[in-house]
């Protein structure tokens, strides 16, 4: 991702939008996005464990986590995502296009929309009617049938299924070996844990996430965390 930065922000604007506790240099600057093993200030990481070193930047880790800056979180990863998603929306971040690349052998129907920094791997297929919004990359060996929206909010990984008549609210994350059942209807800024699956017709409410490995058979309320087959309530978010 190419960006810039068009106004500034501090880790505590940052923490306060994500409802995260902040511990450390609760005014840093943030300039800069960045992985864990850059050690600038100013820079925003996550770190999915503890690490036994000082950690410099605003971090989004788990709590005790020795940093300069830390944005306590029990999701890391998801935090991250959603801080990046926050920059953007909000304009703190303008995200510079990039050309679009398509392999060769990739097979586009002539209705098909790509935008711009689209990336289409080797011998892919893309049916009537897809769009693929800007900056996704669809890898190697793919289908994706007619009337598919891709990059629109909603993040899938690798093997997931997604039954009939399903509807599946703005900002989820379903990670890899995730299985929706038909009807199944969840809130926005859900997070699937890998090889969870969830019943036909199962409501999941917003905000919430389902532990790996889970057998959702019941509704989820809203801020919830479940874990388990059967999943069952761990505690609210």
């Amino acid at each position: 991702m190419d960006y810039t930065f068009e106004n500034v922000i501090a880790a505590n604007e940052l923490a306060d939008e994500l409802s995260l506790e902040i511990l450390g240099d609760k005014n840093q600057i943030l300039q800069k996005i960045s992985n864990i093993n850059c050690n600038e200030s100013n820079a925003i990481k996550f770190s999915k464990g503890h690490l036994n070193k000082y950690l410099r930047g605003i971090i989004i880790g788990p709590s005790g986590l020795n940093a300069e800056t830390l944005l306590v979180s029990i999701n890391p990863r998801l935090d991250f995502c959603r801080a990046l998603n926050f920059l953007i929306d909000n304009r703190r971040i303008a995200v510079s296009p990039r050309s679009s690349v398509v392999h060769s052998s990739a097979r586009i129907a002539e209705t098909a929309i790509l935008e711009e920094g689209v990336s289409i791997g080797q011998n892919t297929i893309i049916e009537h009617n897809v769009v693929i919004h800007k900056n996704t990359s669809i890898g190697q060996n793919c289908i994706i049938r007619s009337n598919t929206v891709i990059g629109a909010g909603v993040k899938t990984d690798n093997l997931v299924h997604i039954a009939h008549n399903c509807n599946i609210g703005k900002n989820c994350i379903l990670t890899a070996c995730t299985e929706l059942s038909g009807g199944v209807f969840l809130g926005e800024n859900v997070w699937v844990g890998p090889n969870s699956s969830i019943k036909e017709k199962v409501l999941i409410g917003m905000n919430s996430l389902i532990g790996i490995g889970s057998v959702v058979r019941k509704n989820v309320d809203e801020n919830s965390v479940v874990s388990g087959s059967p999943a069952r309530f761990i505690k609210k978010r």
